[in-house]
């Protein structure tokens, strides 16, 4: 089976196994614009055939095929061709680490997807750099920082107005903090930062250390400085909470490496100052005193 060319001969030739012709369709027209040919097989009979007689620079199969499961045609391709194609394949939920784990360059695209993301996933899986224009990066960053602020405020002021007995005003707010949401999760996406459970809890891990180490303590050190009371309390409410954050997400990234999800009961938070507890919560909190009745369960 000839399998495999160097793409650098010419454009990139990519094949796509996939049962629904939309979704072919909507491959073919992104990686086209994109300057790769593109070969489209229904099924993975129709696939292979295809593949006896063409040489391919990447292969994109759905998990899902109709006439078999498409890892068994990544076990089938790699004993027969090596591991010279990358794999893309679409799944319709993140696969088990576990499976990445027995192949060398395959890699999973998980449905639904942006253009943006799946031309991210082909230029790693070619090995080619994914270009955004800086000008445009810089821009979904800021705005993915606005609408998740404005997430976060508008449940914010969610609570006050059901306080102050504003229950319509109260889901009002909720309504469009979820909008705001739906804004921020197409950001984040169209930036190619949304991947799997274990790249996300490494950015998670990355993101509390940096607030631990570095963010914190200097935003605390200022508010001493300045000596403004309420931050003081605030920053240390949260670098406390952060530190044990860090560890907890450490501990789930390993579980996901072995393909297990975490040994969990209920997840108390302290809703005054953020406090975290694996399992039963403490008749006080030991960061900020309040009772055992402020503490939520997740």
């Amino acid at each position: 089976m000839p399998g495999y060319r160097s793409w650098s001969m010419g454009a990139p030739i990519a094949l796509i196994m996939d049962g629904d012709w939309r979704m072919r369709k909507l491959i073919r027209t992104n990686l086209e614009a994109y300057s790769l040919h593109v070969v489209e097989a229904p099924d993975a009979r129709e696939g292979l055939l295809a593949l006896e007689g063409m040489t391919i620079d990447l292969l994109l199969l759905s998990a899902e095929l109709p006439d078999a499961n498409g890892w068994n045609v990544v076990c089938r391709l790699r004993r027969q061709i090596g591991d010279q194609v990358p794999i893309i394949v679409i799944v319709p939920e993140p696969a088990n680490s576990r499976l990445l784990r027995r192949f060398r360059r395959v890699s999973q695209l998980l449905k639904p997807f942006s253009a943006r993301t799946l031309l991210a996933s082909v230029d790693q899986a070619l090995g080619r750099k994914s270009i955004m224009h800086k000008m445009t990066e810089n821009n979904l960053l800021a705005a993915f920082a606005g609408e998740s602020q404005a997430h976060m405020r508008y449940l914010i002021f969610a609570e006050r107005a059901r306080k102050e007995g504003f229950a319509n005003v109260a889901r009002l707010f909720e309504a469009i903090a979820f909008a705001e949401k739906a804004h921020a999760t197409n950001h984040l996406r169209e930036l190619g930062q949304v991947k799997g459970s274990t790249d996300n809890l490494q950015t998670a891990i990355d993101g509390e250390t940096f607030e631990v180490l570095e963010m914190y303590p200097v935003y605390h050190n200022a508010a001493v400085f300045q000596d403004e009371s309420g931050a003081q309390r605030s920053t240390t409410y949260a670098l406390e909470a952060e530190k044990i954050h860090a560890v907890l997400y450490g501990n789930a990234k390993k579980a996901v490496a072995d393909g297990k999800d975490i040994e969990a009961g209920a997840i108390n938070i302290c809703e005054v100052c953020g406090h975290t507890v694996m399992g039963d919560a403490p008749d006080r909190c030991p960061v900020c005193g309040a009772p055992k009745a402020r503490f939520r369960a997740f």
